[in-house]
């Protein structure tokens, strides 16, 4: 199994088939990351970041708790 392979976790549900997750690299204490890896842990961050900050406002708002917790 390659090294990037183990990054990507396929989603199978309705019309996002062909979407996966992807995660960034993690170092362990006798492989620190490559340069590649960091850039890469970099820009997933970077997209992350935004998503993240948007649903702590939601959070915030108090809207994701109500919605989760309506019965109607």
């Amino acid at each position: 199994m390659d090294e990037e392979s183990t990054h990507r976790y396929p989603v199978q549900s309705g019309s996002d088939a062909d979407a996966a997750v992807i995660t960034g690299y993690k170092a362990a204490r006798n492989r620190p990351l490559t340069r590649g890896q960091k850039l890469s842990n970099t820009a997933l961050t970077a997209v992350r970041a935004p998503v993240e900050h948007g649903f702590a406002h939601l959070k915030n708002w108090c809207v994701l708790s109500k919605v989760r917790t309506d019965s109607a």
